[in-house]
């Protein structure tokens, strides 16, 4: 049994070689560092690449920022503002705190919506103003306040394409091996109870030597009456249990 198991989870790992051949032809992790990067990462699901929404932030004074996807390219633009406030830098939606606010000059969208189908974009507004009107706008442009970008990274319809067929391929080998482990569990279980049969067969034991005939019930209730409890009977006097007295 123990080497069908060994041979059995071979076969597996045969069949899962494509699979592992197809993920590890993605390049997902390939910014991972090194030092903290896993020997099998480039072998997972997630190394064919993913869609996701970024956030890219920066202090408003530098006047730079980077929009970057970690795979794919950008594309859309879902949010962007200005926190005023230090406690809210990591906030990267629009709402009551931040709406006096939102960039609202004629070159934002703009040059935001220039950077959709990038993997990478610089928006730099150096010696630009982010709005149309600046009065009351000064506790938007301090050294505590931070501007905001939320942008979603998506694959190409082609890599897409791929991925659900490599996936495909990697469902339907991992249905086939389940339907093999269970036929072959159904395989040891069968023999198992065959090799019982012949163990049986071929060793003598007490059962060998037994026989077994049913007792219907109003025969034990007669016997009972007519022998066990009759008077000057011949179990009157050895004061054995029924069960005893009635195998002897």
């Amino acid at each position: 049994m123990l080497w069908l198991l060994i041979w059995t989870f071979t076969v597996y790992t045969i069949f899962l070689l494509p699979t592992m051949f197809f993920f590890s032809e993605g390049s997902a992790y390939s910014s991972v560092p090194s030092a903290i990067k896993s020997d099998y990462l480039d072998t997972y699901l997630g190394n064919l690449g993913y869609s996701s929404v970024q956030c890219a932030t920066i202090p408003s004074a530098i006047h730079r920022l980077s929009l970057a996807c970690p795979y794919g390219k950008i594309g859309e633009i879902l949010d962007y503002g200005v926190n005023p406030l230090p406690e809210n830098k990591n906030v990267c939606i629009a709402d009551d705190t931040n709406a006096v606010c939102k960039p609202d000059a004629d070159f934002v969208k703009g040059a935001l919506d220039v950077s959709i189908g990038e993997a990478n974009h610089l928006f730099d507004y150096l010696g630009k103003e982010l709005y149309k009107d600046t009065t009351g706008k000064d506790v938007c442009d301090t050294k505590d306040s931070t501007l905001f970008v939320q942008f979603s990274c998506i694959q190409a319809p082609a890599d897409q394409q791929q991925k659900y067929s490599q996936v495909a391929i990697a469902v339907a080998t991992g249905v086939l091996i389940c339907l093999l482990f269970t036929v072959s569990i159904r395989a040891m279980y069968q023999g198992g109870k065959i090799t019982q049969i012949e163990w049986d067969v071929t060793t003598v034991t007490a059962g060998d030597f037994a026989v077994e005939f049913t007792i219907f019930k109003d025969k034990y209730l007669e016997w009972k009456d007519n022998v066990y409890e009759a008077a000057g009977g011949p179990m009157e006097t050895k004061r054995q249990a029924p069960a005893h007295a009635l195998k002897i």
